[in-house]
């Protein structure tokens, strides 16, 4: 009987716990008061006009896109340039796949319209980007460039892991399986608040990175609380995420068991916060960047065990105190 009670309690516990955290991310959004998203299409704008009329066509559609075309368009070497890009024969593979593959975007639109209230929610003071699309030449490491006032998404970054566009440029496979529809909305967010969060001042060591990252992992999954999408926010597959899970305690000893928290060896902070197929040390079944997944767990028990606000997770507070007050403990 005892024991039935103590497992009864551990449940009750252990439930508690899991609702205290989720209701700092559980908010009522329904009177956030936001424009729907309307996603402006310059790539199927730009790839449209006819070449034999460039410079006519250019400055027809100048007024609507200044952001893109807002050089001299009468400078002969302007021009040649856009024609160039336009006449690049990945750039126009990558448009016709994505005319194919997104001939309209309104489940993005509704997407990140859900995703801007609950921005809107937590930080009433930032005003919301306007997205734009455009054919970055599968510039894959920078999928959406984020301004204060605009979203500039490469639609060709997001056309499946098998377009062989991908496979002809190398890109490695752990990447191409992140090139997917589903990342575009989390992909937008995360350059924003990446943008927002800073890190410590000074010499970082891998505390401080890990936390800097788990900070933005947080706030992001605050912009998609439904925890479906928890494999997507950090970039993992659904194994790999998985391997993080069932293996967060035995990464978290090999911390702090060899002493690593606090090295400032940049091969060590590589190592932990690359992103790679793999972690070295790990296995090839480990996910990469392991020390970002470290870092999100510390935030989510910092968070559930303090009253923190979430806006407080913008700026820097000193690694070793949220370490402690967490009381994180896979």
């Amino acid at each position: 009987m005892m024991r039935k009670c103590f497992i009864l309690l551990l449940f009750i516990i252990t439930m508690m716990a899991c609702r205290q955290s989720d209701n700092k991310l559980s908010v009522d959004i329904s009177k956030v008061n936001i424009q729907p998203v309307r996603i402006i299409r310059y790539d199927q704008a730009l790839f449209s006009i006819n070449l034999d009329s460039l410079q006519t066509e250019l400055i027809r559609i100048q007024p609507a896109f200044p952001l893109f075309l807002g050089g001299d368009l009468n400078d002969t070497r302007n021009l040649i340039r856009i024609r160039e890009y336009l006449l690049n024969p990945l750039n126009a593979s990558c448009f016709n796949e994505v005319n194919r593959e997104f001939p309209q975007l309104q489940p993005v639109e509704q997407e990140l319209t859900t995703a801007f209230k609950y921005f809107a929610y937590h930080f009433p003071e930032y005003s919301l980007p306007q997205p734009y699309t455009y054919i970055s030449g599968c510039d894959y490491q920078h999928p959406v460039i984020y301004t204060d006032s605009v979203l500039l998404i490469g639609l060709d970054n997001y056309l499946g892991e098998e377009f062989p566009g991908y496979q002809s440029l190398n890109i490695p496979m752990f990447v191409r399986s992140r090139m997917i529809p589903e990342n575009i909305a989390p992909d937008c967010l995360r350059a924003i608040i990446s943008s927002k969060v800073q890190p410590p001042a000074g010499n970082m060591n891998l505390l401080d990175y890990m936390l800097t990252e788990g900070r933005k992992l947080y706030l992001l999954e605050a912009m998609f609380p439904a925890k479906e999408k928890e494999n997507l926010l950090i970039g993992y597959s659904r194994e790999k995420f998985q391997w993080a899970l069932t293996h967060e305690k035995d990464v978290w000893a090999a911390l702090v068991g060899n002493r690593l928290l606090y090295t400032t060896n940049a091969e060590v902070i590589t190592e932990f916060m690359m992103d790679a197929p793999f972690t070295s040390g790990f296995g090839k079944d480990s996910p990469g960047r392991i020390g970002a997944f470290i870092g999100w767990q510390i935030i989510r028990s910092y968070m559930n065990q303090t009253d923190a606000a979430l806006q407080s997770l913008i700026m820097p507070e000193n690694s070793q105190e949220i370490l402690t007050r967490s009381g994180y403990k896979p």
